[in-house]
């Protein structure tokens, strides 16, 4: 078995519907939860696969996971969309997925070899009230990671009557 986009949006989809109390605290706040779920991401791929560590060291930067030859790099970007139930506080989205275009550029920075075969860039991004709110942000996400039909799977999740959405996408 391999680690898959999908293997990683059913883990992160499973992590935010059963602790939804939990990530509704930080959605509602729109407080970032990104340790949090490093561990129990951390935590499901150790089932799997025994190798799986966290702020893996690797060519003198730290990525945040690292299982079955892949390393994964996660974030949890907060936005400034309006959403009934949430505080209004301005959050900076554009900063944000700039963080995560780095990240991308970060893994695109490590070369695939014997022991790093695959990268990974997956978020949760809250609140979402539809597609077509983030959907320039996503479609500069998607146009850095390239080929976007084949390497990007994303959801929209409920958490507490509030909507995130869980992207994956593959680097390489």
């Amino acid at each position: 078995m391999m680690i898959t986009k999908e293997l990683l949006l059913d883990e992160i989809t499973c992590f935010l519907k059963q602790r939804s109390d939990l990530v509704s605290i930080a959605v509602r706040q729109r407080a970032k939860f990104e340790g949090w779920l490093k561990f129990e991401l951390a935590n499901a791929l150790k089932r799997i696969f025994d190798d799986t560590s966290v702020e893996y060291p690797i060519r003198g930067r730290h990525v945040d996971l690292y299982s079955n030859h892949s390393l994964i790099e996660l974030k949890t970007p907060n936005t400034n969309y309006h959403a009934r139930g949430c505080e209004d506080i301005t959050r900076p989205i554009t900063k944000n997925v700039n963080d995560i275009l780095n990240d991308i550029r970060k893994l695109r920075g490590v070369p695939r070899d014997d022991q790093v075969r695959h990268a990974f860039i997956a978020f949760v991004m809250f609140p979402v009230p539809s597609i077509e709110k983030c959907k320039p942000h996503l479609e500069k996400i998607d146009a850095s990671v390239g080929e976007p039909n084949t390497r990007i799977v994303y959801k929209m999740c409920e958490v507490d009557e509030l909507t995130v959405l869980v992207y994956v996408a593959k680097i390489y």
